[in-house]
């Protein structure tokens, strides 16, 4: 099928990485990386980074995958990170 599947992501308050495995039946574009968090494209899918977050509240965002041949199939991966020190 033309289903992408994912779920949500929680990155540590002191920062790291989130690998993401995105099982697409064809190429896929990913968009924007919200705002504090770094997104890269990888062979299985895509890489989640932030720094830590010392910014006294929790930060999320969404990420937005788009289906080459199908721009209606969309994933929202939801990637949030709460404050050091929490």
């Amino acid at each position: 099928g033309s289903e992408m599947c994912i779920r949500d992501r929680s990155i540590p308050a002191e920062g790291g990485s989130q690998e993401v495995t995105v099982s697409a039946s064809g190429d896929y574009t990913v968009g924007e990386a919200p705002a504090g968090f770094e997104v890269e494209k990888t062979a299985s899918g895509v890489k989640i980074t932030a720094e830590e977050n010392a910014t006294g509240s929790p930060k999320s965002g969404t990420l937005t995958l788009t289906l080459d041949s199908d721009g209606s199939k969309t994933v929202k991966v939801t990637i949030s990170q709460p404050q050091k020190g929490a």
